[in-house]
């Protein structure tokens, strides 16, 4: 956006004494050369090189060509119609596959079964975006807190989106249809790090930095179960697909573990076959294989769900895995990298 302040004296004090200069050099009679239109040389002439000639000067050469079209202080609309002409065709051509976000994106979270893309920003302000056929609606914005989205999740009916902000020590759950908090709390003596809902929507699951899994009730809010097996950061956390009582957590202290909710146990270990910090999780629509990405080295592990064993591990990459996820409708494992 531009502020253009108007005045009847155009000309200011620097650009007048220019064209006093400017008036002051040729004040001796310059002889041009009738076909070539360049000035002749003169033996006098003390502004010039021997030997040089130069192109006579231009009409108000200090001014730009978009000054050159302001009479009065005024943009000739013609010039103004072009320009938004051209930035329209433009745009339209960008709308098709993009839209546009003037703020630092820290996260993004796409819920399938309502097409809505949730997008969290650096300010603490969320967008709620609707996505059909390659078009996008933009629902709402709404600035909840002053802090960056560490993790974001919605529930199976797309109504409620649970934030943890982990600077504040904050959880909440958002309505959006409504625009109300179902649930905000603030000063946990512990960061959120992740979030998940189960399937049937009752039980909400969180990971802490000081390796704390809490469950807590979707309805009263109250957590109700914590476990305390890790030692180190939870950097991600799901329910297996199509059950609500199998949850899969992975951590900085290289162990990746499910737990019983109904019964309040660990039941089972994955480890990798050398130290490292898992990053991230998948779990595959059958729910029977969990994958976990790495930061150093840069592999994926999968593992057997039912025994623990290691089934495979993939490698190649050259740098830490941020994110994966396994294809709804094809059982292929998509991998996000982060370098």
């Amino acid at each position: 956006m531009l502020v253009w302040k108007f005045v009847d004296d155009y000309i200011t004090e620097n650009y007048q004494k220019l064209k006093d200069f400017q008036k002051f050099k040729p004040s001796k009679k310059i002889k041009l050369n009738e076909t070539t239109g360049k000035k002749v040389q003169k033996e006098d002439d003390f502004d010039n090189e021997e030997g040089k000639e130069f192109e006579p000067e231009k009409e108000d050469p200090f001014l730009s060509e978009f000054e050159k079209k302001c009479v009065n202080g005024r943009f000739i609309l013609d010039k103004r119609q072009e320009l938004t002409s051209k930035n329209t065709a433009v745009k339209k051509l960008l709308d098709k596959n993009f839209f546009y976000i003037f703020n630092q994106i820290k996260i993004a979270v796409y819920h399938n079964a309502s097409n809505l893309l949730i997008v969290g920003f650096k300010n603490g302000t969320f967008g709620l975006y609707q996505v059909d056929n390659n078009q996008y609606t933009d629902l709402q914005t709404f600035a909840i807190t002053d802090n960056k989205f560490t993790t974001i999740s919605v529930n199976p009916s797309g109504s409620w989106i649970a934030f943890g902000v982990a600077k504040n020590n904050q959880l909440m759950v958002w309505e959006w249809r409504s625009q109300t908090y179902i649930f905000n709390q603030q000063g946990f003596s512990y960061d959120i790090e992740c979030l998940d809902y189960s399937y049937n929507g009752k039980i909400i699951a969180s990971g802490t930095s000081e390796g704390k899994v809490k469950l807590w009730d979707s309805k009263s809010y109250f957590c109700f179960a914590t476990f305390t097996e890790h030692v180190s950061k939870v950097s991600a956390i799901k329910f297996t697909p199509k059950s609500n009582n199998t949850l899969i957590t992975a951590s900085y202290d290289g162990t990746v573990r499910a737990f019983d909710t109904s019964k309040y146990r660990n039941f089972r270990v994955m480890k990798a076959d050398v130290p490292t910090q898992f990053s991230c999780l998948a779990i595959d629509p059958s729910g029977e294989v969990i994958c976990a990405g790495s930061l150093d080295p840069y592999n994926v592990y999968c593992w057997s769900l039912q025994t623990g064993n290691l089934l495979e591990v993939l490698s190649s990459h050259e740098g830490p895995i941020s994110c994966m996820s396994f294809s709804p409708i094809d059982v292929i494992l998509s991998l996000f990298l982060v370098f």
